[in-house]
């Protein structure tokens, strides 16, 4: 069976979404993801408990679990796995455990862009307020608030 490879640029933001079927009620779920490298190591995992979110008594039913994730991994291919368990008052009861459901493909992002000794991400745009009237370059500006610039 072939894997389903998801492609994502390092520090763009990645949701993973698994639908699963809950048959018996469950005290206290415990929903994760994790992300392995080609070592075979965890570089990153993450439950819901972890998030300080709880899931008490869940009911049966069909649920969809998101996670969202802004991904800070080195570039490389990773598998990522999930995992389900019940946190009973008698101990931990594993319902699910699948460590290569997908593989996470991580690509360079694009540069940062700009000058000084920080990052930080931008974007610009240009929208069109008003069509301008034809003026000879050196006239006055319509409006004295606002800049022109003569080309």
């Amino acid at each position: 069976m072939e894997l389903q490879e998801i492609q994502v640029c390092r520090g763009e933001p990645l949701k993973l979404e698994i639908e699963f079927e809950v048959r018996e009620p469950i005290a206290m779920l415990q929903a994760g993801v994790l992300m392995f490298d080609n070592r075979k190591q965890v570089a990153f995992g993450v439950n819901n408990c972890l998030l300080d979110q709880p899931f008490p008594e869940v009911t049966p039913g069909r649920y969809r679990l998101i996670h969202s994730i802004e991904v800070d991994l080195p570039v490389g291919e990773y598998m990522v796995g999930f995992q389900f368990s019940d946190l009973r008052e008698s101990g931990q009861l594993h319902l699910y455990r699948n460590q290569a459901a997908l593989m996470l493909n991580v690509r360079r992002g694009t540069e940062a862009i700009g000058v000084g000794y920080a990052v930080s991400p931008a974007t610009m745009s240009l929208d069109r307020t008003s069509n301008s009237r034809d003026a000879a370059p050196g006239d006055p500006p319509e409006d004295p608030g606002h800049d022109q610039i003569a080309a």
